[in-house]
């Protein structure tokens, strides 16, 4: 575990101490009724605060400044599924510090709506099902996922890839995805409403006691909205399920030379497979990690006979669930 990283936790640690145990002390009590006097009369401010600090924690550990880096997928793009729990996190996060500020103490986590716990059992359910799916078609071979974790600026070098917001509401392939601007939909309307109620009642929040009946310690998710983002969320991970897109081969081509055969198919989803030449399969295929290509060397003479440029020879395998028989002419 890295230096910034153990830090980081300690920093944690004696925050939480500062909050949750000093106010106990009777010399501590004047000093934080005076801060819980200050963040009652501004609702918000220190809850941002708090927000903008573990950005620049992040972006202290992580060593990069890139707000959505925790929602960035293996792939580099945007992934819905991890962006729409950090929305949710975050404005929870949000409430629950600038409460605690208020009232000079921790409000109890049971007394957290059921809704505002379902909300985040619902996100956390969405992402964790929607890596799960894709590691089993990447496993599979259903589906390829090229990494843009890095890319090359002018002088070759390194660098983080651009973000494209776009990714959040399209295919890997540029199409709308309408299961992905539904499911983020949803989400930003219950986000904005629970966000709402906790602005619009605030001192209300603040001066709710744990036990009463009467009011609420903590801003709800109305059950209507849970029910429609379940939907979207829903739709999300059913879109996942039958979205493996098949291989697809477009060209082929054979190259010989007086040592070795190559044989390339390009296509789309190429990832694993069976190349023959006129019987004979071969031993070892190099697949592009895009899934663009594939390509297949053999040894000439080829079983006994030598290819040569002009030659029709005869191609066959398979690619996932595609079989291909194909005489085509060596270049």
């Amino acid at each position: 575990m890295s230096g910034r990283v153990l830090l980081s936790i300690a920093l944690l640690f004696i925050t939480l101490i500062f909050v949750t145990i000093l106010p106990h002390y009777p010399q501590w009590n004047a000093f934080f009724a005076g801060w819980a006097s200050y963040f009652n009369r501004h609702p918000g401010r220190s809850a941002f605060v708090f927000i903008v600090l573990l950005v620049i924690a992040y972006a202290w550990i992580g060593k990069s400044w890139n707000p959505f880096g925790l929602a960035l997928g293996e792939d580099g793009r945007l992934s819905s599924s991890k962006f729409q729990f950090l929305l949710w996190t975050l404005p929870i996060i949000f409430v629950f510090v600038d409460l605690t500020l208020a009232r000079g103490k921790l409000p109890a986590i049971y007394n957290l709506p059921m809704n505002v716990m379902l909300a985040l059992g619902l996100s956390l359910s969405t992402m964790v099902g929607a890596k799960g799916i894709i590691v089993s078609y990447i496993a599979n071979n259903k589906i390829s996922k090229a990494s843009l974790l890095t890319v090359s600026d002018r002088t070759g070098k390194a660098v983080e890839p651009p973000i494209n917001l776009a990714d959040l509401v399209q295919t890997d392939q540029g199409l709308p995805d309408l299961t992905k601007a539904q499911m983020l939909a949803w989400t930003v309307v219950a986000i904005g409403v629970f966000l709402y109620r906790f602005g619009v009642d605030f001192k209300s929040y603040v001066g709710c006691q744990p036990n009463d009946p009467n009011c609420l310690p903590f801003p709800d998710i109305d059950t209507a909205l849970m029910v429609l983002m379940g939907l979207g969320q829903g739709a999300y991970i059913g879109g996942k399920l039958v979205s493996a897109s098949p291989p697809e081969i477009d060209t082929m081509t054979v190259k010989a030379v007086p040592t070795s055969i190559a044989v390339t198919l390009g296509g789309k989803n190429l990832n694993s497979g069976s190349i023959a030449v006129n019987g004979v399969a071969a031993s070892k295929i190099d697949w592009k990690d895009d899934g663009t290509t594939g390509t297949a060397t053999f040894p000439n003479p080829l079983a006994g006979t030598t290819i040569k440029s002009g030659d029709t020879v005869e191609v066959t395998g398979d690619v996932a669930a595609v079989h291909f028989d194909e005489r085509v002419q060596v270049a």
